[in-house]
């Protein structure tokens, strides 16, 4: 791991694309290499989450009402809940760690990259990586073959995904999979891409024997992270 400047990989992508268990993966062998920026959200607390370890919780007028100069990144979630990066958030992961992450969706992961562009003096090296379900090569050999828009073969993917997961209401899923084209555009100029073909629908490729293209991804985080 270097020694000469600290690093913060940004890990963003639509719904359905296995981020968490990718990360949750990588944790469970690696947890003790690098630190995790904790993000504060409006969102309900699931049962089993725990305040300031998975979260911040706080409600949307909270977060709203925090002080510019105390925050890097907030914003709107798809319409769905507000979230914010904190100052005091990045600081605390950088004191611990000389390598850390954000899973942040790519609405936030946008304004945390604004914000960091105004920073003349940022003390940490940014790592961008994108999480796609499907490749935008792939988007143009669909939407040649299907004729359909692009737009329309990411949300058929995604709205596939999602429903196979089995988690989310059919409102939410329309309008995740609705947007999800739209959020990989965000992602165009991160430095890194990883397709996803399996995602969190696919679940249990994620347990103690992955299958091949989680391991792909896992081991392309891990040189991404420097730690292998």
């Amino acid at each position: 791991m270097s020694e000469t400047k600290k690093r913060l990989v940004l890990e963003s992508g639509p719904s359905g694309t296995g981020k968490t268990p990718k990360i949750k993966a990588i944790v469970k062998e690696y947890g003790q290499s690098f630190g995790r920026i904790i993000l504060t959200t409006s969102r309900l607390r699931r049962e089993g989450e725990v305040d300031k370890i998975d979260y911040y919780f706080k409600t949307a007028d909270e977060i709203m009402g925090m002080p510019n100069d105390e925050i890097v990144a907030r914003g709107s979630v798809r319409g769905e809940m507000i979230q914010a990066i904190s100052k005091e958030a990045v600081n605390d992961a950088f004191e611990r760690n000389d390598l850390v992450y954000v899973e942040a969706y790519p609405s936030l992961g946008e304004n945390l990259l604004r914000w960091i562009k105004t920073q003349s003096d940022c003390s940490f090296e940014i790592r961008t990586v994108a999480f796609i379900p499907i490749s935008w090569e792939e988007i143009t050999q669909c939407s040649k073959s299907m004729r359909l828009p692009p737009e329309e073969i990411v949300y058929l993917t995604v709205k596939g995904k999602l429903e196979r997961r089995g988690k989310d209401k059919p409102e939410n899923i329309e309008k995740r999979a609705r947007l999800a084209y739209y959020e990989m555009t965000l992602m165009r100029g991160y430095q890194h891409t990883i397709v996803c073909h399996v995602g969190e629908d696919e679940i249990e490729q994620w347990g103690e024997k992955l299958g091949f293209e989680p391991l792909r991804a896992k081991e392309e985080m891990l040189q991404i992270m420097d730690l292998t």
